[in-house]
């Protein structure tokens, strides 16, 4: 068994990314536009449907700093899984400046629909897959036996990755399958409703009902009656150093973002402090930035509407173009 392993994993290099759903249409458009890009946004559906990059350009362009962005996030994806979408992007070899990050806590749950997926199976490299088992055995809301549970799963997925027996399937099928291009075709434009946003596509213009309005404005109000930072966990202030130095190693500068929620979980401050060599911008605060916590700017609790989405976006461009102005060396 262990031979076999290690025959698949030296094989790795042979076989082709697999196809993720939305995430290879970005990367292959990316590509075909790396030299017109200057910045990449990585983060979860907060940041797929709540950054417009045309907006924040032509912020950025007004305030003397010329930029163009490509928004890189997709639903549902939090750490461990980001932190591989940052380190699999610095892989292109982009001319990227600037790779913003959206800053969350680490999540190492996945429903059991998502654990048979490619997607949960491609980011568990051994780095990652040990983030989420170091994450589960420090969690006190598991108990002992789903500890042992959710350590199994990422396990199996671990393995189900090294072995590469998904990725030579796409491979061998798209080779023996050829009537399949036609169903790959239509796929990929139900997968880039994106292009004409540069990655970002608005959520649903459907409004908060008014009870939901008032209990989103309740959250807000209670929030806001405590914005101390919590301090970065151990496990994760160590991660975003060292991702901050493989970012800077790639010859880009690291930026990460805390999106506006009223989750206090979420409340990180002070990221150079702490030893992590990169800034923070922060909307984590309901009387700095009221419009983001307004209910008609939101489709529901943590997702931004499109018309919050391009509030979100312009006030990101202000705290980016003044970051950049105090830190010149940033550049």
């Amino acid at each position: 068994m262990l031979g076999w392993l290690l025959v698949c994993a030296l094989a790795a290099p042979l076989f082709p990314p697999p196809h993720l759903p939305v995430l290879s249409e970005k990367r292959a458009h990316f590509l075909a536009h790396a030299s017109e890009l200057d910045a990449v946004f990585i983060g979860s559906s907060r940041v797929y449907r709540g950054f417009v990059p045309q907006v924040f350009d032509a912020e950025m362009r007004a305030r003397g700093h010329p930029i163009r962005s490509f928004n890189f996030a997709m639903e549902a994806v939090w750490p461990p899984e980001s932190f591989f979408r940052v380190r699999e992007f610095l892989r292109l070899r982009s001319r990227v400046r600037w790779v913003f990050i959206e800053l969350l806590p680490v999540n190492p749950r996945i429903t059991p629909d998502n654990a048979r997926t490619l997607r949960a199976i491609y980011w568990h490299d051994w780095r990652h897959t040990a983030l989420a088992w170091r994450q589960i055995a420090s969690e006190g809301a598991f108990s002992a036996g789903e500890k042992r549970a959710w350590l199994a799963l990422h396990a199996g997925l671990f393995l189900r990755r090294l072995s590469n027996v998904s990725r030579a399937a796409a491979l061998l099928e798209a080779r023996l399958r050829p009537e399949l291009e036609s169903a790959a075709r239509k796929e990929f434009a139900f997968n880039t409703p994106w292009i004409a946003g540069d990655g970002f596509v608005p959520e649903p213009a459907a409004p908060m009902s008014p009870a939901t309005a008032a209990a989103f404005r309740q959250q807000v109000a209670a929030y806001a009656q405590n914005l101390a930072p919590v301090a970065l966990p151990e496990l994760l202030r160590n991660e975003l150093r060292d991702l901050a130095a493989t970012v800077r190693a790639a010859g880009a500068v690291p930026i990460f973002v805390v999106t506006p929620s009223t989750t206090r979980a979420e409340n990180f401050a002070g990221l150079r402090a702490q030893g992590i060599d990169a800034d923070l911008l922060s909307f984590k605060d309901p009387a700095r930035f009221p419009a983001l916590y307004d209910p008609p700017l939101h489709f529901d609790g943590p997702h931004l509407n499109e018309r919050g989405a391009r509030e979100f976006s312009r006030l990101l461009a202000e705290q980016a173009a003044a970051l950049l102005e105090r830190a010149p060396r940033s550049q």
